[in-house]
């Protein structure tokens, strides 16, 4: 707050970069995945990796240079 950054785009930084740890390989929601879909950890946690994981980060770190532009 101190740099000017308004409090709404710290919540949504935040939120952002809080989404990558619900891809644990221990949350209930990646294994309901994997069992719906018939796959094992060891074919598809790669995949679930870059989707959920590196585009959070790609997204955080866009966020916060976007954000630097603006205030």
């Amino acid at each position: 707050l101190e740099l000017g950054i308004h409090p709404e785009v710290i919540h949504k930084m935040a939120i952002i970069s809080a989404s990558g740890f619900d891809t644990m390989p221990w949350n209930s929601l990646v294994v309901l995945f994997l069992t719906m879909a018939g796959l094992n950890y060891k074919s598809s946690y790669k995949h679930i990796f870059v989707t959920c994981v590196l585009m959070t980060v790609a997204i955080g770190l866009i966020t916060v240079f976007l954000a630097g532009l603006m205030y």
